[in-house]
C-alpha cells in the first residue's frame, strides 16, 4: 500500500523536524509534489504530480524548511512517462536539484555531505499473536505464530524477510478476565490498556499526575510494562511510548473472554440479530445500566497509535513516556439508548441480563473522566458526539451486508 498525504498532513509531520533541525543549525529540504520512477530496490512510482509553485511559498512557511526540492520525478531512475516541463519565472525560492550520484571523486565528495531524509511510504507489517494472524490484502507482510512469552520466538521476529522493524507495537497478551482467573499467565503475558491501572479512591477526573493503583491482576501487569519501558526509555534501549487505552468499543469480530467485552458486545451482536447478555444488572429498568464508562471508537484509536510514533521524543516530561488516549464518557444506559436509535426495539429485544458481580466489581473499579488536555496538546484526536456515530460507523463499515437488523433513519 502507497501511503499519499495531503499538503496539511505533509506541513503537520515535517514542521516538528524541521525545527529540531533548526535549532542545530542544520537546514532542511523538502520536496513537494509525487515523485516518479524507482531506485534502491523500490518498485516503480508513476503519475508523477509536478510542484504547483502556487503552493511552494505556503508550503515552505508551514513546514519551516529553508530549501524547496521541486518535484519534477526526483525519485531516482528512469522514468516512466517522461513529464512536460514548463519552467515557471515567477518562483523565488532557494531550491535543490539533485543529480545522479557523479563518478569524479572531488563531486563524490560534494553528494556524500548531503544527507537527504526521505521516508518510504511503502507500508510493510510483521504480524504476530499466539495465533497465526491473517495478512491483510493489498499490504506487503509476515504473519508469524509465536508465543512471546518464550524468548527464542522472540528473537526469530527481527529476523523476517522484512527484516528489523522500525516501529514496535505492543498490545495486550492476555484479556482482562483471564489474567484474573489465571495470575500466573496474567504477569508473564503483561498487558498494556489503560482503565485496569486505577483502583481505590480516586478524583472525579483522573490527570496525568495521578497515581495508578490497580484491583486487579490485569492492572498490576500492564503497570509493571510501563515502569519497564520507562526505564528502559531512561537507558537509551529504546524510545517507547505508553499509550493508555480506553476501552474500545465497538470492536468487530467475535465475543472475546475480556471484562469488558460485554461493552461491545450489547451493540455489536443485537446488530446481527443475535441475542447478546448483559453482565452490568437485571433489566432495562436497573440502576446499575447508569454505571460510567470511558471509551474510544476503534477508528480514532487506529489513528492514535499511528500518530504516537511521530511524536518527538523532546515533547516528553523527562521522567515519563505515559500518555492516556483521549476518550469520552458515557454509561451502559446510554449506549443502550444509541442502539435503539440506530436499529429500533428490534434490536433492544435481543438483549438479555444476567449481573455477574464479579464483572461488574471490575468494571465499576475503572475510572470513567479523563483530563484528556495533555492528550490533544501532542496532537492525538477524541471521538466527538458521543455513542451514536460510532455505532453507525460500525454498522456501515462492517455489518452492512450481514445485519439482519433494520437501521433507523
Amino acid at each position: 500500500m502507497h501511503v499519499f498525504y495531503t499538503d496539511e498532513e505533509n506541513i503537520s509531520l515535517t514542521r516538528p523536524y524541521a525545527k529540531r533541525a533548526r535549532k542545530l543549525g542544520i537546514p532542511v529540504e523538502v520536496e513537494l509534489g509525487r515523485l516518479e520512477g524507482g531506485e534502491a530496490g523500490l518498485r516503480m512510482i508513476s503519475d508523477a504530480e509536478l510542484t504547483d509553485p502556487g503552493k511552494a511559498e505556503a508550503f515552505m512557511k508551514g513546514t519551516g524548511a529553508v530549501i524547496l526540492a521541486p518535484s519534477i520525478g526526483n525519485l531516482h531512475g528512469s522514468y516512466l512517462n517522461p513529464p512536460n516541463f514548463q519552467p515557471c519565472a515567477s518562483a523565488s525560492l532557494p531550491f535543490l536539484a539533485q543529480p545522479e550520484k557523479p563518478t569524479d571523486d572531488k563531486s563524490d565528495m560534494v553528494w556524500r555531505s548531503e544527507l537527504t531524509i526521505a521516508p518510504n511510504t511503502d507500508l510493510r507489517l510483521i504480524l504476530v499473536d499466539i495465533v497465526e494472524p491473517t495478512a491483510p490484502t493489498g499490504v506487503e507482510s509476515v504473519a508469524i505464530k509465536a508465543d512471546l512469552t518464550d524468548e527464542g520466538q522472540v528473537d526469530g521476529l527481527f529476523t523476517s524477510r522484512l527484516g528489523m522493524p522500525d516501529t514496535v507495537y505492543c498490545l495486550h497478551g492476555i484479556m482482562s478476565r483471564g489474567a484474573e482467573d489465571n495470575f500466573d499467565l496474567g504477569l508473564k503475558a503483561r498487558t498494556f490498556e489503560l482503565l485496569a491501572l486505577y483502583g481505590g479512591p480516586l478524583p472525579d477526573v483522573i490527570t496525568p499526575s495521578t497515581i495508578a493503583t490497580p484491583e486487579s491482576a490485569y492492572g498490576l501487569g500492564k503497570l509493571a510494562s510501563e515502569l519497564f519501558i520507562n526505564e528502559y526509555t531512561r537507558r537509551g534501549f529504546i524510545d517507547g511510548r505508553i499509550l493508555r487505552l480506553p476501552t474500545i468499543v465497538v470492536r468487530p469480530g467475535p465475543p472475546s473472554p475480556a471484562t469488558s467485552a460485554f461493552i461491545s458486545g450489547i451493540i455489536r451482536e443485537p446488530l446481527q440479530g443475535h441475542e447478546t447478555t448483559c453482565p452490568i444488572g437485571e433489566s432495562l429498568d436497573s440502576s446499575a445500566l447508569d454505571l460510567p464508562l470511558w471509551l474510544a471508537s476503534p477508528e480514532t484509536t487506529i489513528a492514535n497509535l499511528a500518530h504516537a510514533k511521530h511524536i518527538l521524543a523532546d515533547q516528553f516530561p523527562s521522567h515519563s513516556r505515559v500518555v492516556c488516549l483521549p476518550g469520552f464518557t458515557t454509561t451502559v444506559r446510554d449506549e443502550i439508548s444509541a442502539l435503539e436509535k440506530v436499529a429500533g426495539k428490534e434490536a433492544l429485544a435481543l438483549l438479555k441480563f444476567k449481573d455477574d458481580p464479579v464483572n461488574r466489581r471490575v468494571v465499576s473499579s475503572w475510572p470513567a473522566r479523563f483530563d484528556n488536555m495533555y492528550a490533544l496538546g501532542l496532537g492525538f484526536n477524541v471521538d466527538e458526539g458521543g455513542m451514536e456515530p460510532i455505532i453507525r460507523r460500525f454498522q456501515r463499515d462492517h455489518l452492512q451486508e450481514k445485519s439482519v437488523v433494520t437501521p433507523m433513519q
